[in-house]
Protein backbone atom coordinates (compact mmCIF):
# COMPACT_ATOMS: atom_id res chain seq x y z
CA UNK A 1 0.00 0.00 0.00
CA UNK A 2 1.67 3.15 -1.16
CA UNK A 3 3.92 1.94 -3.18
CA UNK A 4 4.71 3.80 -6.67
CA UNK A 5 6.39 0.99 -7.71
CA UNK A 6 3.26 -0.63 -9.88
CA UNK A 7 3.75 -3.46 -11.69
CA UNK A 8 1.61 -5.72 -13.51
CA UNK A 9 1.61 -9.99 -13.91
CA UNK A 10 -0.24 -10.58 -16.61
CA UNK A 11 -3.13 -8.94 -14.56
CA UNK A 12 -4.27 -4.95 -13.88
CA UNK A 13 -2.29 -3.20 -11.94
CA UNK A 14 -4.59 -2.34 -8.76
CA UNK A 15 -4.04 1.43 -7.07
CA UNK A 16 -4.43 2.59 -4.03
CA UNK A 17 -6.34 6.09 -3.61
CA UNK A 18 -3.37 7.93 -3.36
CA UNK A 19 -1.92 6.02 -6.23
CA UNK A 20 -4.99 6.61 -8.23
CA UNK A 21 -5.36 10.83 -7.53
CA UNK A 22 -1.86 11.18 -8.24
CA UNK A 23 -1.99 9.27 -11.69
CA UNK A 24 -5.42 11.88 -12.16
CA UNK A 25 -3.09 14.54 -11.53
CA UNK A 26 0.16 13.76 -12.86
CA UNK A 27 0.49 16.92 -15.44
CA UNK A 28 0.51 19.01 -12.26
CA UNK A 29 -2.03 21.53 -14.60
CA UNK A 30 -4.29 23.45 -11.83
CA UNK A 31 -5.27 26.86 -11.18
CA UNK A 32 -3.08 29.41 -9.03
CA UNK A 33 -4.07 31.82 -6.55
CA UNK A 34 -3.37 34.87 -8.68
CA UNK A 35 -4.13 37.50 -6.04
CA UNK A 36 -2.75 35.83 -3.31
CA UNK A 37 -5.73 36.17 -1.05
CA UNK A 38 -5.90 32.70 0.25
CA UNK A 39 -8.56 31.00 -2.17
CA UNK A 40 -9.00 29.96 -5.45
CA UNK A 41 -11.86 31.52 -7.20
CA UNK A 42 -12.75 30.44 -10.64
CA UNK A 43 -15.30 32.87 -12.28
CA UNK A 44 -17.65 31.31 -15.07
CA UNK A 45 -19.98 31.94 -18.12
CA UNK A 46 -22.74 30.11 -19.35
CA UNK A 47 -23.92 30.33 -22.95
CA UNK A 48 -27.34 31.58 -23.66
CA UNK A 49 -27.85 28.39 -25.45
CA UNK A 50 -28.24 26.17 -22.36
CA UNK A 51 -31.73 25.33 -21.55
CA UNK A 52 -32.79 26.69 -17.69
CA UNK A 53 -32.51 22.46 -16.80
CA UNK A 54 -29.10 22.03 -18.36
CA UNK A 55 -27.94 25.11 -16.23
CA UNK A 56 -29.17 24.39 -12.91
CA UNK A 57 -27.65 20.78 -13.42
CA UNK A 58 -24.37 22.59 -14.71
CA UNK A 59 -24.62 23.89 -11.60
CA UNK A 60 -24.90 21.48 -9.42
CA UNK A 61 -21.52 19.89 -10.97
CA UNK A 62 -19.62 22.60 -10.32
CA UNK A 63 -21.20 22.69 -6.60
CA UNK A 64 -20.31 19.50 -6.54
CA UNK A 65 -16.75 19.91 -6.96
CA UNK A 66 -16.61 22.88 -4.88
CA UNK A 67 -17.96 21.02 -1.84
CA UNK A 68 -14.42 18.31 -1.83
CA UNK A 69 -11.96 21.06 -2.47
CA UNK A 70 -10.97 24.33 -1.97
CA UNK A 71 -12.24 26.07 -4.97
CA UNK A 72 -14.90 27.88 -5.41
CA UNK A 73 -16.93 28.32 -8.95
CA UNK A 74 -19.05 32.27 -8.97
CA UNK A 75 -21.41 33.25 -12.38
CA UNK A 76 -20.11 36.19 -13.61
CA UNK A 77 -17.22 37.79 -10.67
CA UNK A 78 -14.68 39.95 -11.09
CA UNK A 79 -11.45 39.64 -9.44
CA UNK A 80 -11.55 35.78 -9.62
CA UNK A 81 -8.16 33.70 -10.18
CA UNK A 82 -9.17 31.88 -13.50
CA UNK A 83 -12.52 32.00 -15.86
CA UNK A 84 -14.01 29.27 -17.73
CA UNK A 85 -16.74 29.75 -20.32
CA UNK A 86 -18.98 26.64 -20.78
CA UNK A 87 -20.95 26.10 -23.58
CA UNK A 88 -22.92 23.39 -25.52
CA UNK A 89 -22.00 21.04 -28.39
CA UNK A 90 -25.41 20.67 -30.14
CA UNK A 91 -26.20 17.48 -31.88
CA UNK A 92 -23.31 15.96 -29.32
CA UNK A 93 -23.56 13.86 -26.28
CA UNK A 94 -19.61 13.74 -25.00
CA UNK A 95 -18.07 17.08 -24.47
CA UNK A 96 -14.34 18.91 -24.16
CA UNK A 97 -12.54 20.83 -21.91
CA UNK A 98 -9.28 22.45 -21.63
CA UNK A 99 -6.77 22.02 -18.58
CA UNK A 100 -5.63 24.54 -16.08
CA UNK A 101 -3.30 27.34 -17.89
CA UNK A 102 -1.96 30.65 -17.19
CA UNK A 103 -2.26 32.40 -20.41
CA UNK A 104 -5.91 31.85 -21.37
CA UNK A 105 -9.71 31.40 -20.17
CA UNK A 106 -10.63 27.61 -19.41
CA UNK A 107 -12.95 25.94 -21.64
CA UNK A 108 -15.91 24.11 -20.73
CA UNK A 109 -18.03 22.63 -23.70
CA UNK A 110 -21.15 19.95 -22.72
CA UNK A 111 -22.33 17.95 -25.10
CA UNK A 112 -26.57 18.34 -25.39
CA UNK A 113 -28.13 15.91 -27.80
CA UNK A 114 -30.85 14.14 -25.72
CA UNK A 115 -30.67 16.87 -22.89
CA UNK A 116 -33.97 18.45 -23.65
CA UNK A 117 -36.76 18.58 -21.54
CA UNK A 118 -36.68 18.25 -17.62
CA UNK A 119 -33.55 17.18 -16.57
CA UNK A 120 -33.15 14.66 -13.64
CA UNK A 121 -29.92 13.80 -11.82
CA UNK A 122 -27.88 10.83 -12.96
CA UNK A 123 -28.02 10.98 -16.61
CA UNK A 124 -25.35 11.59 -19.37
CA UNK A 125 -25.79 14.91 -19.26
CA UNK A 126 -24.78 14.95 -15.78
CA UNK A 127 -21.79 12.24 -16.19
CA UNK A 128 -20.60 14.39 -18.85
CA UNK A 129 -20.88 17.91 -17.22
CA UNK A 130 -19.01 16.48 -13.82
CA UNK A 131 -15.87 14.60 -16.29
CA UNK A 132 -15.37 17.57 -18.14
CA UNK A 133 -15.05 19.84 -15.36
CA UNK A 134 -12.69 17.55 -13.67
CA UNK A 135 -10.57 18.49 -16.79
CA UNK A 136 -11.31 22.22 -16.27
CA UNK A 137 -9.85 22.02 -12.96
CA UNK A 138 -6.58 19.71 -13.28
CA UNK A 139 -7.70 16.04 -13.94
CA UNK A 140 -6.71 13.94 -16.65
CA UNK A 141 -8.14 10.27 -18.07
CA UNK A 142 -6.50 7.60 -16.02
CA UNK A 143 -6.24 5.39 -19.45
CA UNK A 144 -4.01 7.78 -21.05
CA UNK A 145 -0.89 6.96 -19.39
CA UNK A 146 1.19 3.85 -18.45
CA UNK A 147 -0.63 0.43 -18.48
CA UNK A 148 -4.08 -0.09 -17.16
CA UNK A 149 -5.35 -0.19 -13.67
CA UNK A 150 -8.44 -2.29 -12.48
CA UNK A 151 -9.56 1.14 -10.89
CA UNK A 152 -10.06 2.58 -14.14
CA UNK A 153 -13.86 2.65 -14.33
CA UNK A 154 -16.54 5.05 -13.04
CA UNK A 155 -17.27 3.12 -9.90
CA UNK A 156 -13.85 5.55 -9.01
CA UNK A 157 -13.81 7.87 -11.37
CA UNK A 158 -15.46 9.93 -12.92
CA UNK A 159 -12.80 10.52 -15.25
CA UNK A 160 -12.96 6.99 -16.66
CA UNK A 161 -14.48 5.99 -20.50
CA UNK A 162 -15.06 2.96 -18.63
CA UNK A 163 -19.03 2.66 -17.11
CA UNK A 164 -19.51 0.94 -14.03
CA UNK A 165 -20.56 -1.98 -15.82
CA UNK A 166 -16.48 -2.37 -16.20
CA UNK A 167 -15.57 -4.79 -13.78
CA UNK A 168 -18.70 -6.08 -12.82
CA UNK A 169 -20.59 -3.39 -11.33
CA UNK A 170 -23.37 -2.88 -13.04
CA UNK A 171 -25.86 0.66 -11.63
CA UNK A 172 -28.97 -0.20 -13.51
CA UNK A 173 -28.57 2.60 -16.25
CA UNK A 174 -27.68 5.26 -13.63
CA UNK A 175 -24.81 7.40 -13.99
CA UNK A 176 -22.70 9.27 -11.93
CA UNK A 177 -23.77 12.55 -11.07
CA UNK A 178 -20.89 14.24 -8.60
CA UNK A 179 -16.84 13.24 -8.06
CA UNK A 180 -16.41 9.78 -6.87
CA UNK A 181 -13.35 8.13 -4.90
CA UNK A 182 -10.56 8.79 -6.59
CA UNK A 183 -11.65 12.12 -7.71
CA UNK A 184 -12.27 13.43 -5.11
CA UNK A 185 -8.83 12.46 -3.76
CA UNK A 186 -7.26 14.10 -7.01
CA UNK A 187 -9.11 17.48 -6.48
CA UNK A 188 -7.78 17.95 -3.08
CA UNK A 189 -3.87 16.47 -4.07
CA UNK A 190 -4.29 19.81 -6.09
CA UNK A 191 -6.18 22.35 -3.78
CA UNK A 192 -6.68 20.51 -0.83
CA UNK A 193 -9.80 19.69 1.20
CA UNK A 194 -12.94 21.19 1.51
CA UNK A 195 -13.38 20.97 5.39
CA UNK A 196 -16.64 22.97 5.93
CA UNK A 197 -18.87 20.48 3.91
CA UNK A 198 -21.19 19.12 5.82
CA UNK A 199 -20.05 19.46 9.48
CA UNK A 200 -23.30 19.42 11.13
CA UNK A 201 -25.29 15.81 11.77
CA UNK A 202 -25.86 15.06 7.84
CA UNK A 203 -28.63 12.12 6.88
CA UNK A 204 -27.44 10.64 2.80
CA UNK A 205 -29.75 8.34 1.27
CA UNK A 206 -33.58 8.41 2.76
CA UNK A 207 -34.55 10.83 4.93
CA UNK A 208 -31.72 12.64 3.53
CA UNK A 209 -30.96 16.52 4.69
CA UNK A 210 -28.00 17.57 2.19
CA UNK A 211 -30.23 19.13 -0.03
CA UNK A 212 -28.05 17.35 -3.05
CA UNK A 213 -29.95 15.12 -5.42
CA UNK A 214 -27.31 12.45 -6.13
CA UNK A 215 -27.41 12.18 -2.02
CA UNK A 216 -30.88 12.04 -1.46
CA UNK A 217 -33.27 8.94 -2.15
CA UNK A 218 -37.43 9.23 -2.26
CA UNK A 219 -38.57 5.98 -3.36
CA UNK A 220 -37.65 2.08 -3.56
CA UNK A 221 -37.29 2.74 -7.29
CA UNK A 222 -34.11 5.12 -7.13
CA UNK A 223 -30.83 4.02 -7.84
CA UNK A 224 -28.18 5.79 -5.26
CA UNK A 225 -24.80 6.04 -7.07
CA UNK A 226 -22.18 8.39 -5.14
CA UNK A 227 -19.16 8.59 -2.76
CA UNK A 228 -19.87 10.54 0.70
CA UNK A 229 -17.27 13.43 1.18
CA UNK A 230 -18.08 15.08 5.05
CA UNK A 231 -16.15 16.82 6.93
CA UNK A 232 -17.65 16.41 10.59
CA UNK A 233 -21.05 15.95 12.64
CA UNK A 234 -23.01 12.76 13.61
CA UNK A 235 -23.61 11.48 10.42
CA UNK A 236 -26.29 8.88 9.01
CA UNK A 237 -26.27 5.97 5.43
CA UNK A 238 -30.23 5.41 5.91
CA UNK A 239 -31.03 2.57 2.86
CA UNK A 240 -34.38 1.84 4.95
CA UNK A 241 -36.54 2.21 1.68
CA UNK A 242 -35.14 -1.31 -0.12
CA UNK A 243 -36.19 -4.56 0.48
CA UNK A 244 -33.50 -6.10 -1.23
CA UNK A 245 -30.25 -7.50 0.37
CA UNK A 246 -27.51 -4.71 0.96
CA UNK A 247 -23.86 -4.96 1.97
CA UNK A 248 -23.15 -1.19 4.07
CA UNK A 249 -19.79 -0.28 5.21
CA UNK A 250 -18.86 2.76 7.16
CA UNK A 251 -15.50 2.76 6.62
CA UNK A 252 -13.65 5.43 4.60
CA UNK A 253 -12.77 4.07 1.15
CA UNK A 254 -14.75 1.24 1.34
CA UNK A 255 -18.08 -0.04 -0.80
CA UNK A 256 -21.58 -0.75 -0.22
CA UNK A 257 -23.82 -2.46 -2.13
CA UNK A 258 -27.81 -1.08 -2.18
CA UNK A 259 -30.87 -1.11 -3.35
CA UNK A 260 -30.37 -4.20 -5.55
CA UNK A 261 -27.11 -2.49 -7.31
CA UNK A 262 -23.84 -3.38 -6.09
CA UNK A 263 -20.95 -0.76 -5.60
CA UNK A 264 -22.65 2.11 -6.01
CA UNK A 265 -21.83 3.93 -2.95
CA UNK A 266 -18.65 4.53 -1.71
CA UNK A 267 -17.19 6.44 1.16
CA UNK A 268 -14.10 9.22 0.64
CA UNK A 269 -10.50 9.00 2.27
CA UNK A 270 -10.77 10.58 5.32
CA UNK A 271 -14.45 10.26 6.13
CA UNK A 272 -15.41 9.20 9.29
CA UNK A 273 -19.85 8.27 8.92
CA UNK A 274 -20.81 7.00 12.66
CA UNK A 275 -24.67 5.45 11.91
CA UNK A 276 -26.07 3.16 9.46
CA UNK A 277 -29.44 1.85 8.35
CA UNK A 278 -30.07 -1.27 6.26
CA UNK A 279 -33.82 -2.49 4.67
CA UNK A 280 -36.11 -4.86 5.18
CA UNK A 281 -34.16 -7.53 4.17
CA UNK A 282 -31.31 -9.83 5.15
CA UNK A 283 -28.78 -7.14 5.42
CA UNK A 284 -25.02 -6.92 6.17
CA UNK A 285 -24.09 -3.95 8.30
CA UNK A 286 -20.71 -3.19 9.07
CA UNK A 287 -18.89 -0.49 11.43
CA UNK A 288 -15.81 1.53 11.58
CA UNK A 289 -13.22 1.85 14.35
CA UNK A 290 -15.15 4.50 15.91
CA UNK A 291 -18.62 4.18 18.28
CA UNK A 292 -21.39 3.44 15.39
CA UNK A 293 -25.24 3.15 15.53
CA UNK A 294 -26.18 0.05 13.55
CA UNK A 295 -29.92 -0.15 12.84
CA UNK A 296 -30.45 -3.23 10.48
CA UNK A 297 -34.15 -3.03 9.97
CA UNK A 298 -36.61 -5.72 9.03
CA UNK A 299 -35.07 -9.45 7.92
CA UNK A 300 -31.82 -11.31 9.98
CA UNK A 301 -29.49 -8.66 9.40
CA UNK A 302 -25.82 -9.24 10.20
CA UNK A 303 -24.36 -6.31 12.25
CA UNK A 304 -20.61 -6.11 12.98
CA UNK A 305 -19.81 -3.07 14.94
CA UNK A 306 -15.32 -3.14 14.73
CA UNK A 307 -13.60 -1.65 17.05
CA UNK A 308 -15.61 1.67 19.16
CA UNK A 309 -18.81 1.71 21.45
CA UNK A 310 -21.30 0.33 19.39
CA UNK A 311 -24.94 0.44 19.63
CA UNK A 312 -27.48 -1.82 17.77
CA UNK A 313 -30.76 0.28 17.54
CA UNK A 314 -33.77 -2.05 17.52
CA UNK A 315 -37.38 0.11 17.06
CA UNK A 316 -39.95 -2.64 15.86
CA UNK A 317 -40.75 -6.22 16.64
CA UNK A 318 -40.42 -7.11 13.18
CA UNK A 319 -36.60 -5.96 13.15
CA UNK A 320 -35.51 -9.20 14.53
CA UNK A 321 -38.28 -12.42 14.91
CA UNK A 322 -37.55 -15.74 16.13
CA UNK A 323 -38.19 -16.69 12.33
CA UNK A 324 -35.47 -14.18 11.52
CA UNK A 325 -33.21 -13.49 14.32
CA UNK A 326 -30.48 -10.85 13.75
CA UNK A 327 -26.70 -11.95 14.45
CA UNK A 328 -24.43 -9.43 16.31
CA UNK A 329 -21.06 -10.82 14.85
CA UNK A 330 -19.02 -9.00 18.12
CA UNK A 331 -20.82 -8.01 20.77
CA UNK A 332 -18.47 -6.82 23.50
CA UNK A 333 -20.11 -6.68 26.75
CA UNK A 334 -19.61 -3.37 28.97
CA UNK A 335 -18.74 -1.53 25.83
CA UNK A 336 -21.22 -1.89 23.23
CA UNK A 337 -25.01 -1.43 23.79
CA UNK A 338 -28.54 -2.71 22.25
CA UNK A 339 -30.96 0.24 22.21
CA UNK A 340 -34.32 -1.63 22.78
CA UNK A 341 -35.95 1.51 24.10
CA UNK A 342 -38.40 2.78 20.84
CA UNK A 343 -39.07 -0.86 20.66
CA UNK A 344 -40.40 -1.06 24.22
CA UNK A 345 -42.55 2.42 24.04
CA UNK A 346 -44.12 1.17 21.04
CA UNK A 347 -45.16 -2.40 22.64
CA UNK A 348 -46.51 0.07 25.46
CA UNK A 349 -44.14 -1.96 27.59
CA UNK A 350 -43.07 0.19 30.84
CA UNK A 351 -40.97 -2.35 32.91
CA UNK A 352 -38.65 -4.40 31.38
CA UNK A 353 -38.91 -7.72 33.58
CA UNK A 354 -35.23 -9.79 33.45
CA UNK A 355 -36.43 -13.22 34.17
CA UNK A 356 -34.44 -16.82 33.53
CA UNK A 357 -38.10 -18.04 31.51
CA UNK A 358 -40.87 -16.58 30.59
CA UNK A 359 -43.94 -16.70 32.74
CA UNK A 360 -46.98 -15.01 30.46
CA UNK A 361 -46.21 -11.18 31.64
CA UNK A 362 -46.00 -8.70 28.81
CA UNK A 363 -42.15 -7.08 29.25
CA UNK A 364 -39.97 -10.25 30.15
CA UNK A 365 -36.53 -10.76 28.79
CA UNK A 366 -34.47 -13.77 28.60
CA UNK A 367 -30.79 -13.49 28.75
CA UNK A 368 -29.07 -16.38 27.75
CA UNK A 369 -25.22 -17.32 27.10
CA UNK A 370 -24.12 -20.60 25.32
CA UNK A 371 -20.25 -20.74 27.11
CA UNK A 372 -19.43 -23.90 24.62
CA UNK A 373 -19.96 -21.61 21.48
CA UNK A 374 -20.13 -18.33 22.77
CA UNK A 375 -23.30 -17.39 21.54
CA UNK A 376 -25.53 -15.57 23.41
CA UNK A 377 -29.27 -14.28 23.12
CA UNK A 378 -31.66 -11.54 24.29
CA UNK A 379 -35.63 -13.03 24.12
CA UNK A 380 -38.67 -10.33 25.03
CA UNK A 381 -41.86 -11.68 25.26
CA UNK A 382 -43.86 -8.21 24.23
CA UNK A 383 -47.46 -9.39 24.96
CA UNK A 384 -47.71 -11.84 27.68
CA UNK A 385 -48.15 -14.97 25.39
CA UNK A 386 -45.25 -16.63 27.64
CA UNK A 387 -42.93 -17.08 24.25
CA UNK A 388 -40.61 -14.45 22.69
CA UNK A 389 -41.96 -12.06 20.31
CA UNK A 390 -37.98 -10.85 19.81
CA UNK A 391 -34.76 -12.63 19.35
CA UNK A 392 -31.63 -11.28 19.04
CA UNK A 393 -28.61 -13.22 18.66
CA UNK A 394 -24.81 -12.37 19.22
CA UNK A 395 -21.24 -13.62 18.85
CA UNK A 396 -20.57 -12.74 22.86
CA UNK A 397 -22.46 -12.41 25.86
CA UNK A 398 -25.20 -9.40 26.44
CA UNK A 399 -25.93 -8.13 29.79
CA UNK A 400 -28.51 -6.58 31.23
CA UNK A 401 -26.20 -3.64 31.83
CA UNK A 402 -25.63 -3.34 28.06
CA UNK A 403 -29.61 -2.95 27.43
CA UNK A 404 -30.70 0.45 26.70
CA UNK A 405 -34.59 0.64 27.78
CA UNK A 406 -35.42 4.70 27.97
CA UNK A 407 -34.74 7.78 25.75
CA UNK A 408 -31.18 9.00 26.69
CA UNK A 409 -29.71 9.55 29.07
CA UNK A 410 -29.60 5.77 28.42
CA UNK A 411 -30.47 3.90 32.46
CA UNK A 412 -29.89 0.17 32.92
CA UNK A 413 -32.63 -1.86 34.04
CA UNK A 414 -33.32 -5.12 36.24
CA UNK A 415 -30.25 -7.32 37.73
CA UNK A 416 -29.34 -10.32 35.51
CA UNK A 417 -31.10 -13.38 36.14
CA UNK A 418 -29.52 -16.81 36.99
CA UNK A 419 -29.83 -18.20 33.20
CA UNK A 420 -30.63 -21.73 34.35
CA UNK A 421 -32.24 -22.42 37.43
CA UNK A 422 -33.10 -19.46 39.45
CA UNK A 423 -35.88 -16.68 38.76
CA UNK A 424 -35.50 -12.94 38.70
CA UNK A 425 -36.83 -9.93 40.54
CA UNK A 426 -38.30 -7.11 38.73
CA UNK A 427 -35.80 -4.52 36.60
CA UNK A 428 -32.80 -3.88 38.30
CA UNK A 429 -32.01 -0.18 38.95
CA UNK A 430 -29.48 2.34 40.41
CA UNK A 431 -27.39 0.92 43.66
CA UNK A 432 -26.74 2.68 46.87
CA UNK A 433 -24.48 1.27 49.07
CA UNK A 434 -25.53 0.55 52.47
CA UNK A 435 -22.18 -0.02 54.47
CA UNK A 436 -23.24 2.66 57.47
CA UNK A 437 -27.03 2.67 57.53
CA UNK A 438 -27.57 -0.88 59.82
CA UNK A 439 -27.96 -0.77 63.64
CA UNK A 440 -25.17 -2.85 66.06
CA UNK A 441 -27.38 -5.10 67.67
CA UNK A 442 -26.53 -8.72 69.51
CA UNK A 443 -22.78 -8.66 67.52
CA UNK A 444 -24.16 -8.33 63.88
CA UNK A 445 -25.56 -5.77 61.93
CA UNK A 446 -29.68 -4.99 61.43
CA UNK A 447 -30.88 -3.63 58.10
CA UNK A 448 -34.51 -2.21 58.66
CA UNK A 449 -36.73 -0.89 56.07
CA UNK A 450 -39.99 0.56 57.32
CA UNK A 451 -40.99 1.20 53.37
CA UNK A 452 -40.37 -0.13 50.09
CA UNK A 453 -39.41 3.27 48.56
CA UNK A 454 -36.41 3.13 50.66
CA UNK A 455 -34.96 0.19 48.16
CA UNK A 456 -37.00 -0.87 45.34
CA UNK A 457 -37.17 -1.00 41.19
CA UNK A 458 -35.69 2.91 41.09
CA UNK A 459 -33.28 2.99 43.35
CA UNK A 460 -31.74 -1.00 45.19
CA UNK A 461 -29.61 -0.61 48.10
CA UNK A 462 -26.57 -2.92 48.26
CA UNK A 463 -25.36 -4.23 51.13
CA UNK A 464 -21.69 -4.48 50.49
CA UNK A 465 -20.52 -6.25 54.02
CA UNK A 466 -23.51 -8.60 54.76
CA UNK A 467 -22.56 -11.60 56.85
CA UNK A 468 -25.21 -14.02 56.52
CA UNK A 469 -26.36 -15.67 60.54
CA UNK A 470 -24.83 -12.64 62.26
CA UNK A 471 -26.57 -9.61 60.39
CA UNK A 472 -29.92 -9.59 59.85
CA UNK A 473 -32.47 -7.84 57.41
CA UNK A 474 -35.35 -6.52 59.28
CA UNK A 475 -38.65 -6.00 57.07
CA UNK A 476 -41.20 -6.40 59.94
CA UNK A 477 -42.20 -2.56 59.79
CA UNK A 478 -42.61 -2.73 56.18
CA UNK A 479 -44.85 -6.19 56.58
CA UNK A 480 -46.82 -4.00 59.38
CA UNK A 481 -47.46 -1.21 57.29
CA UNK A 482 -48.60 -3.28 54.10
CA UNK A 483 -50.72 -5.70 56.04
CA UNK A 484 -48.83 -8.78 55.16
CA UNK A 485 -46.38 -11.92 56.03
CA UNK A 486 -43.51 -12.97 54.22
CA UNK A 487 -43.74 -16.24 52.71
CA UNK A 488 -40.75 -17.40 50.64
CA UNK A 489 -41.33 -18.83 46.68
CA UNK A 490 -39.39 -19.83 44.15
CA UNK A 491 -41.82 -17.22 41.50
CA UNK A 492 -44.04 -14.71 42.40
CA UNK A 493 -47.50 -16.15 41.67
CA UNK A 494 -49.87 -13.13 42.17
CA UNK A 495 -50.33 -13.61 46.23
CA UNK A 496 -49.32 -10.69 48.51
CA UNK A 497 -46.12 -10.78 50.50
CA UNK A 498 -44.34 -13.40 48.39
CA UNK A 499 -40.41 -13.02 48.29
CA UNK A 500 -37.66 -14.89 46.87
CA UNK A 501 -34.14 -15.29 47.01
CA UNK A 502 -31.49 -15.53 44.32
CA UNK A 503 -27.96 -15.52 43.73
CA UNK A 504 -27.17 -14.56 40.14
CA UNK A 505 -24.76 -16.23 37.83
CA UNK A 506 -24.09 -13.35 35.79
CA UNK A 507 -23.28 -10.82 38.55
CA UNK A 508 -22.63 -13.07 41.91
CA UNK A 509 -24.68 -11.48 43.78
CA UNK A 510 -27.54 -12.61 45.82
CA UNK A 511 -31.01 -10.74 45.82
CA UNK A 512 -34.26 -10.64 47.65
CA UNK A 513 -37.19 -9.47 46.07
CA UNK A 514 -40.63 -8.91 47.54
CA UNK A 515 -44.01 -8.47 45.79
CA UNK A 516 -46.35 -6.84 48.42
CA UNK A 517 -49.52 -6.18 46.70
CA UNK A 518 -49.88 -9.32 44.72
CA UNK A 519 -49.09 -7.93 41.40
CA UNK A 520 -45.69 -10.42 40.40
CA UNK A 521 -44.09 -7.28 40.72
CA UNK A 522 -41.21 -6.97 42.70
CA UNK A 523 -42.14 -3.57 45.30
CA UNK A 524 -39.23 -3.91 47.43
CA UNK A 525 -35.50 -5.32 46.42
CA UNK A 526 -32.20 -5.59 48.19
CA UNK A 527 -29.09 -7.20 47.08
CA UNK A 528 -25.31 -8.26 48.33
CA UNK A 529 -21.89 -9.88 46.91
CA UNK A 530 -22.56 -12.10 50.01
CA UNK A 531 -24.49 -15.05 50.63
CA UNK A 532 -27.78 -13.77 52.19
CA UNK A 533 -30.62 -17.05 53.24
CA UNK A 534 -34.17 -16.94 54.17
CA UNK A 535 -33.14 -17.02 57.95
CA UNK A 536 -31.58 -13.44 57.49
CA UNK A 537 -34.41 -11.88 56.73
CA UNK A 538 -36.50 -10.98 59.87
CA UNK A 539 -40.39 -12.11 59.44
CA UNK A 540 -39.85 -14.29 56.47
CA UNK A 541 -41.82 -17.44 56.82
CA UNK A 542 -38.64 -19.59 55.45
CA UNK A 543 -39.62 -22.99 53.09
CA UNK A 544 -36.91 -25.56 53.66
CA UNK A 545 -37.30 -27.10 49.98
CA UNK A 546 -36.53 -23.49 48.37
CA UNK A 547 -33.58 -22.25 51.30
CA UNK A 548 -31.96 -25.48 50.53
CA UNK A 549 -31.97 -25.23 46.56
CA UNK A 550 -30.33 -21.69 47.20
CA UNK A 551 -27.60 -23.37 49.62
CA UNK A 552 -26.87 -26.14 47.45
CA UNK A 553 -25.97 -23.07 44.87
CA UNK A 554 -23.72 -20.68 47.43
Amino acid sequence: MGSDNLKTDGHPTSYTTDQAAKHLTRGGYKWRDRNNDGKIDLSYTLDSRFTPHQKSRIKEGLRSWAEVTNLSFKENAKGADASLRISPLAGDRGGVASLPNSFSIGTVDIGTQGADGKLEHGTLFDKVTVHEIGHSIGLEHPHDDGPPYREDSTTYTAMSYHDSSFGDYPYGGKKIAAPMMHDIAAAQRLYGANTHTRKTNTVYGFNSNTGRDFYSLKSAKDKPVFCVWDAGGTDTLDFSGFRQKQKINLNAESFSDVGGLKNNVSIAKGVTLENAVGGSSDDSLIGNPIGNRLKGGGGADKLEGGGGADTFVYDSIADSTPESPDLIMDFASGTDRVDISTLLKRAAVKVLYIVDRFSGRAGEAVLSHDASNGQGRLALDLTGNGKPDFLVSCNGKIHYKDLMVNPEPPTSIEPEPDLTTAPEPEPSPPRTKRENAAKEQGGGKTHSYSSASESNCQKVDTLEDFTSGKDKIDLSRMLEKSGVSLTQVDRFTGKAGEAFIMKSDCDGLYWVAVDLDGDKCSDFVVNSPNVISAADVVGMKVNQAYDQQLSRRN
